[in-house]
């Protein structure tokens, strides 16, 4: 039995017995990393990547039916993101029916799902996991309809939805504007292109958070919806400007003209009440912090890969 109290947004499990953490989106920046934080707890994992089986082909639903336990938590954290394209929210879409299909009949002991706040639709006050829900991309849509199919499934009581914002990390693959490329980009003495002047606020949140928080979410037995966020507000400007600091780089910052609208009107904060409900002694890493750890690991990857 849990000790906790609920929160409106998320409620303990009566059960928290479980055997392997089912990991789907193993070769992913957070499946990765999640991986090895369960390592470090001491916490089993069977983990699924695409090159074990393709989730939109139809061998995914057996695939899942022989592979998937009563006992096993799932994490499901893959998809072909970002989604830009109708092909790439179709196969998604197929990848996530195929799993619900192929666990059909088998009672899980938790999913958690990784989502994102692409859900969410823009607002001029702090985003919650009450906000509406109504995106304006279609990775957002993608998301959304996942999380909609999965809260209709036979699964929704054993559902968690975790919804992180910006991640960023030495792994990430995307390199995506923001600190992933400021940081590559100085370290290669290139300079930063910024659009417009980087002026616009956004909620960054390290790698190792993340996973921090879903290996918490496994331990706990949590279910519901949680916003994985810092809660703390940066610019793209002071991001570059710490990533300057940090690599010693001879890069430049350079504004450019922007080219339509701001993305998310220039401010996407967020309320993580919940997750202090949550996690209490939670202290998420700063800008600076987690662009110094990247910066080390990046470092520490080139020595091996000259060697």
């Amino acid at each position: 039995m849990k000790s906790e109290i609920d929160s409106p947004s998320f409620k303990y499990l009566k059960k928290s017995n479980f055997e392997r953490v089912v990991v789907i989106g193993k070769n992913g920046f957070i499946g990765r990393t999640l991986i090895e934080e369960l390592l470090k707890h001491g916490i089993d994992s069977y983990n699924v990547g695409r090159d074990d089986i393709d989730l939109t082909s139809i061998d995914a639903v057996n695939f899942f039916s022989r592979t998937i336990k009563p006992s096993d938590v799932v994490v499901f954290a893959a998809g072909e993101v970002p989604v830009k394209e109708i092909k790439q929210l179709n196969a998604n879409l197929t990848g996530i029916e195929n799993f619900v299909e192929g666990i059909k009949g088998i009672d899980i002991a938790q999913l958690i799902y990784v989502s994102s706040d692409a859900v969410y639709m823009d607002i001029d006050t702090p985003l919650d996991e009450k906000s509406i829900r109504a995106p304006q991309s279609l990775h957002g849509l993608m998301h959304l309809t996942r999380e909609a199919f999965l809260q209709s499934s036979s699964l929704r009581n054993a559902l968690c939805i975790v919804r992180p914002t910006l991640i960023y990390g030495a792994k990430d693959p995307h390199n995506g504007y923001g600190p992933c490329s400021f940081l590559r980009l100085a370290r290669k003495n290139e300079d930063i292109q910024l659009f417009g002047s980087g002026e616009e606020l956004r909620d960054f949140i390290y790698i190792s958070d993340v996973a921090r928080f879903i290996t918490e979410i496994i331990m706990k037995s949590a279910v519901g919806q949680l916003n994985l966020a810092s809660g703390i507000l940066n610019s793209f400007a002071e991001v570059a400007r710490a990533v300057l600091e940090i690599t010693k780089s001879e890069s430049k910052i350079l504004e450019n003209p922007r080219i339509g609208a701001m993305p998310h009107n220039g401010f996407r904060p967020f309320d993580i009440s919940n997750l202090k409900t949550f996690m209490p002694a939670y202290t998420p890493i700063q800008i600076n912090e987690g662009l110094m750890t990247m910066n080390a690991e990046l470092a520490t990857n080139n020595s091996k890969l000259g060697s």
